[in-house]
């Protein structure tokens, strides 16, 4: 793929090799970009469903995988950019049970010109189209009628509150794996008002982005698969802890240490911030209870910063 390209070499190709009329279309489509709040709010719920999807999958390399909202191009409203392998996903979202959610020959037209120029101008090794409804129905009705290979209707429910959104099942799991295990409402929802507070700005760059940015604005660090410690818990305090196998239980799970005393207190830590050597000989359970919230405030009051760069997508 070309991100290089100018603007002008976008128009040039379009009229090129689509025609004057096209390149009209295209500009209108463009300047009609910014939705209703209704719409707007349909695809920023599902830009937000979508980064966690993304960011769940093992398989990627994060840091190339990018989102972007209102492209200049003939599906417009969402485009995900998977660098890593060279693809691209286009989305097209009709919050609408009427016929502008309908799959016909203009919707066919359009997702085959953005694939012709997702291949041929940028140079993309493929390229799918999705139209985006709202309606179940509709879905089902439209996918029937498609029969291009790379072009699909996929059913994404509108929500008008983001607690709504939190109870849509797939998109809770992809939550859950990303932070800390046994969740809460409240849980899933700081983690994902933290990303969609990422996501209200139009620039937020690749997955891996869009994560530590949000991380950098939080403490404690919901996302565990984003936390960059590896750092062992201190030999001292392993040796301590395995002596107290019939009172406490303990965890390392990405560099936060738990540990659960038969009490029924539990307290978790950053492991770098416990100290590499025992600040006192043989201590009491007291004494290890004070010095893991001594811990616990030490990086409250200090919280380690992401300095990432943003790193966005070059836009024509």
């Amino acid at each position: 793929m070309d991100y290089s390209k100018t603007k002008q070499d976008f128009e040039n190709f379009v009229e090129n090799h689509l025609g004057a009329d096209k390149l009209k279309q295209l500009k209108n489509i463009h300047r009609g970009g910014i939705n209703n709040l209704k719409g707007a709010q349909y695809e920023q719920y599902y830009l937000l469903f979508k980064t966690f999807e993304i960011a769940n999958n093992a398989t990627l390399d994060l840091s190339k995988q990018y989102l972007e909202t209102q492209v200049y191009g003939f599906v417009d409203d969402i485009a995900y950019i998977d660098k890593q392998n060279n693809i691209k996903y286009s989305y097209q979202a009709k919050n609408s049970n009427g016929q502008t959610a309908d799959w016909n020959n203009e919707q066919e037209q359009r997702f085959l010109q953005q694939r012709k120029i997702d291949l041929d101008f940028f140079g993309f090794s493929d390229s799918y189209c999705y139209l985006l409804v709202s309606d179940i129905s509709k879905a089902d009705i439209n996918k029937t009628k498609i029969t291009h290979t790379n072009f699909t209707c996929e059913f994404f429910p509108y929500y008008t509150k983001v607690v709504d959104l939190l109870g849509h099942k797939p998109f809770k799991e992809y939550i859950d794996n990303l932070i800390e295990p046994n969740a809460t409402l409240a849980d899933r929802n700081y983690a994902t008002s933290l990303i969609l507070g990422i996501l209200s700005n139009d620039e937020f760059g690749s997955i891996q982005n869009i994560f530590e940015n949000a991380q950098s604005e939080a403490y404690p660090n919901p996302f565990i698969k984003f936390r960059k410690s590896n750092q062992p818990i201190p030999d001292w305090l392993t040796k301590y802890l395995e002596g107290l196998k019939l009172q406490v239980q303990y965890k390392l799970h990405y560099g936060r240490l738990k540990v659960k005393f038969e009490q029924g207190l539990e307290l978790s830590v950053d492991v770098d911030t416990l100290p590499n050597q025992s600040p006192t000989q043989n201590p009491t359970m007291e004494q290890l209870i004070a010095l893991l919230m001594q811990c616990s405030m030490k990086k409250l009051q200090n919280p380690n910063k992401w300095e990432n760069p943003n790193e966005h997508l070059s836009s024509i």
